[in-house]
């Protein structure tokens, strides 16, 4: 089967883009309806039953779920979530079960704002959402640069206080390493 490739006009590429894009946005509704009847399903069966319907269980039924059954609970965290299990939601929703899941974590006000704000969106990644959680309770741009600024120093403290107390016989090496640094900067 050969096909001809031929220059595309906008439109055309506008209308492959926006089928692709239909997709992505049905993953997250597709993601949250499994997660519902996986919830349905667990308050169905009751303790014991539920874990058979996966695929990892010693004695799984005939044709279980094809994933194991700590997908199937991360699936269940995310309807659980105030915000995520609302189904309006789902145009701006991360694609991806781990983005979702770490959203999961976060507090209901915080995935509001990052709503709102754009912070959450379809092609948001799970290291991403650590970003929405440092940056959760600042508002003000001025206030977040300086959280940022706070939480690097808080970091530079900790890796000083990790180095001092891992070298201990090398302290005062440690030290002039720090002033002879410092004189390269002036």
């Amino acid at each position: 089967m050969s096909t001809l490739v031929r220059d595309l006009s906008d439109k055309e590429l506008q209308e492959i883009a926006a089928t692709i894009n239909l997709e992505f946005k049905r993953a997250a509704v597709h993601i949250i309806a499994a997660g519902r009847k996986l919830q349905k399903a667990k308050l169905r069966a009751g303790y014991g039953q539920f874990e058979r319907l996966f695929r990892d269980h010693p004695h799984p039924i005939r044709t279980p779920i094809q994933c194991s059954a700590r997908y199937g609970r991360m699936l269940i965290g995310i309807v659980q979530h105030p915000v995520l299990g609302r189904s309006e939601h789902c145009s701006v929703l991360p694609h991806t079960v781990s983005a979702l899941y770490a959203l999961s974590k976060l507090p209901a006000p915080v995935v509001t704002r990052g709503i709102e704000d754009e912070i959450v969106r379809p092609d948001m990644q799970r290291h991403d959402v650590k970003l929405l959680k440092e940056e959760a309770p600042l508002a003000d741009p001025k206030d977040r640069a300086k959280h940022r600024e706070q939480q690097e120093k808080r970091r530079i403290s900790e890796l000083l206080r990790r180095v001092w107390n891992k070298y201990p016989k090398h302290r005062l090496y440690l030290i002039n390493e720090l002033r002879g640094l410092q004189e390269e900067d002036k």
